[in-house]
């Protein structure tokens, strides 16, 4: 008596996921307040690829770190919240900007306020709102 080998099913092939179409997302406009070298900018951007060009100290990277601040996280250059404020401001900044993705436009933003409060046993403790939230960071 032989043996014969039963016929295992191949497995029925499976369509491959339909994935969404991607969007590259466009920052439409950005706006800087007390950010690094910036005490105020306002920037529009159009279609068209943009390219920064300036001297050594000029601003550029300045720019795309506030970009990336607007992310989560601590930015391109891992800096603290308070260190990207402006050296002449009271230690406030915010970064603004409008995205246009496949979803449309949106408004996204981050910023620090630091103002002083005195408590007893501290001088000059600074208090920080990010988002309307209130965080004490210790100096």
């Amino acid at each position: 008596m032989s043996a014969k080998k039963k016929k295992s099913a191949s497995p029925v092939p499976q369509p491959a996921p339909r994935s969404l179409p991607r969007v590259a997302a466009r920052i439409r406009s950005l706006q800087l307040t007390n950010f690094r070298s910036y005490s105020r900018a306002d920037l529009m951007f159009g279609d068209a690829p943009i390219v920064l060009l300036g001297a050594n100290g000029a601003g550029k990277t300045n720019i795309l770190e506030a970009v990336s601040f607007l992310a989560p996280g601590r930015g391109l250059r891992r800096a603290t919240l308070e260190d990207v404020a402006a050296s002449d401001g009271d230690g406030s900044w915010a970064v603004a900007a409008t995205v246009e993705g496949a979803e449309g436009e949106v408004a996204c933003s981050r910023a620090l306020k630091a103002a002083t409060q005195r408590t007893p046993g501290w001088v000059g403790h600074p208090r920080f709102g990010i988002c309307n939230r209130s965080v004490t960071h210790n100096v």
